[in-house]
């Protein structure tokens, strides 16, 4: 008879956690990534200067790529686990660099230098040992003897003195706000899927 209740516990705790992370998967996440590409066009994209290389709106698409690839479910054998995208667990390397930085503040003054004006005033390559097409660069007085010795001004980064912009917690209250319904769902239907 143990036998039989230890069997019938696992197979009840395998069906909720399947169901637990279909749910997620179908009803959690597409709304998760929704909220935070809505927070990244509201906060992002209108805010950034048309002129600038470096607008977040340029690399929207590549951020909503990040964003499907993101694991948001972990299933484990002691169940299922929702993980929304923050500073700290989304990756933003290997080109969202400019993104992560608009979104951890920007304090004081930058500008775009472009790699060749960059390359032309200093007789270096590279800045700060990486190539890019372009450069965000505080405004010193160096920067300003740059504009002159170039005869050119260069275009003020639109997210210079700037706070911290957060796009990732309007989706973590999403979640907070919706997981017993969720757990609840998983529940009545394990219940009516199981049978004794």
């Amino acid at each position: 008879m143990a036998d039989f209740f230890r069997k019938k516990t696992i197979e009840w705790a395998r069906k909720l956690r399947k169901n637990i992370a279909y749910l997620l998967e179908n009803d959690a996440v597409p709304r998760i990534k929704d909220i935070i590409l809505e927070d990244y066009d509201f906060n992002l994209n209108d805010i950034a200067n048309p002129k600038s290389i470096l607008a977040p709106d340029l690399y929207y698409d590549d951020f909503s790529k990040r964003l499907d690839d993101f694991d948001y479910i972990d299933i484990t054998s002691d169940g299922a686990k929702i993980m929304t995208p923050d500073m700290f667990n989304f990756n933003f390397k290997d080109g969202l660099e400019v993104v992560e930085t608009v979104l951890e503040g920007l304090v004081g003054r930058y500008v775009e230098v472009d790699h060749e004006d960059y390359r032309r005033v200093t007789g270096r390559s590279t800045y700060r040992g990486r190539r890019q097409p372009v450069y965000l660069i505080k405004y010193t007085k160096e920067v300003r003897d740059w504009e002159k010795d170039l005869d050119k001004k260069f275009e003020e980064y639109p997210f210079s003195n700037t706070p911290p912009i957060d796009i990732f917690s309007r989706a973590e209250e999403f979640v907070e706000e919706n997981m017993g319904r969720w757990l609840d769902e998983a529940i009545q239907k394990s219940q009516k899927e199981f049978k004794v």
